[in-house]
């Protein structure tokens, strides 16, 4: 996403990947796209096709559901916020749909590269190392965008002692299914129940995704089919209306932990961190890939700025910016969570104050207007 915004300020690129391309464009996720993010992705100007495929293809929601403890009632997201809306749409395909036009428009981009150092950052021209995929390169340049994932190499390249951390672990995992069924709604179902959370997201006319709050002690084996639908069927359905989730065949099922991490500054020297190297969120926000794409702005309009006005303004206040709406999205995003989910540990050590409270608060939500109308704005989109 980086090198498409740079294009559009005429500026080059080169992008390293670790991954082949069939493993970028074949790891099947789901995203919800803020309102900012389908604006800005609207800038691009593609020269292939696929470049119209998120539109074609995505699901736009103007509303969704959320039910607490089988009470169902609908969050009108375009009518509270001036008509903003939310795209559920793959991420692999965004990835598959930015490389094929990437490559139209001559940008260099090595897949499948290994031994990568980041080298030079005092100096004023920073080189870059790496295998690909026998053959040794050096790459030197003005700048280098660390866009590698929580395990690369950008944020290790930093000394330890100018970082800071934070990281928090929940007391819970999720269990994600693939099914082969139609549609139960047209829109998402967040749903808090006194086993677990649960989500509901259509995928096509004939695909399913759902979501299971599980033990961080459970495994896949834990799970049978049978298991499974019986929990979707409880944490799902509606207690005063005659509605049922539809069943099909499982296809997939995966756990993952759930965890969040901030590092800060997000950038030293000529080095910037863009994405899940220096933020990952819980998932119930929906704010990951949107926060990587937003980094990615803020850092394309200070290079802009650095080559066009000869001013680094901007790329000092790269971080501080970044950090900024960051925080307000993992605010949001813990906020949710803990709206959602049952905290067993935390139950079984207080006096149960802790839980009236997220009672207090999903009562506010499903009742007051001006509640729903802020939650709207931050679902949909987050400050800058």
């Amino acid at each position: 996403m980086l090198a498409h915004l740079l294009l559009l300020n005429g500026i080059d690129s080169i992008i390293i990947e670790r991954n082949i391309q069939s493993n970028l464009e074949g790891r099947i996720r789901a995203c919800v796209f803020e309102q900012d993010t389908l604006d800005l992705l609207d800038r691009i100007h593609f020269k292939s096709t696929n470049g119209q495929r998120l539109h074609l293809e995505g699901l736009v929601y103007h509303g969704i559901r959320m039910q607490f403890n089988g009470k169902r009632f609908r969050l009108p997201l375009s009518k509270l916020t001036d008509g903003k809306a939310v795209t559920i749409y793959g991420q692999h395909l965004l990835i598959e749909d930015l490389i094929a036009d990437l490559k139209l428009k001559g940008l260099q981009i090595y897949f499948q590269v290994k031994n990568v150092e980041i080298e030079r950052l005092d100096s004023e021209r920073p080189m870059v190392r790496f295998q690909h995929p026998e053959t040794d390169y050096e790459m030197h340049c003005d700048f280098v965008a660390g866009c590698d994932g929580f395990y690369g190499v950008s944020r290790a390249s930093i000394p330890r002692e100018i970082l800071t951390e934070y990281e928090r672990k929940y007391p819970f995992a999720w269990l994600c299914i693939s099914a082969a069924v139609e549609p139960s709604c047209e829109e998402l179902i967040y749903s808090y129940h006194q086993h677990g959370f649960a989500l509901y997201n259509k995928r096509s006319n004939d695909l399913s995704r759902f979501y299971l709050q599980v033990s961080t002690e459970d495994s896949i084996d834990d799970w049978s089919d049978e298991r499974i639908w019986e929990q979707l069927h409880l944490r799902l359905n509606i207690t005063d209306q005659h509605w049922s989730i539809k069943q099909g065949e499982i296809l997939d099922k995966t756990i993952f932990s759930v965890r969040t991490f901030m590092v800060k500054p997000m950038q030293y020297k000529q080095l910037f961190l863009v994405g899940d190297v220096a933020h990952i969120m819980s998932p119930t926000g929906a704010k990951g890939m949107n926060m990587a794409i937003a980094d990615a702005t803020v850092l394309s309009d200070a290079l802009s700025e650095w080559y066009t006005k000869d001013s680094n303004d901007q790329i000092q206040s790269y971080s501080q910016k970044c950090l900024h709406r960051v925080w307000l999205a993992q605010e949001f995003a813990m906020s949710m969570s803990e709206l959602f989910h049952r905290n067993f540990d935390l139950e079984n050590k207080n006096d149960g104050f802790d839980q009236q409270m997220i009672f207090a608060r999903q009562r506010n939500l499903a009742q007051s207007e001006h509640v729903q109308r802020a939650f709207a704005h931050m679902y949909t989109g987050t400050p800058s």
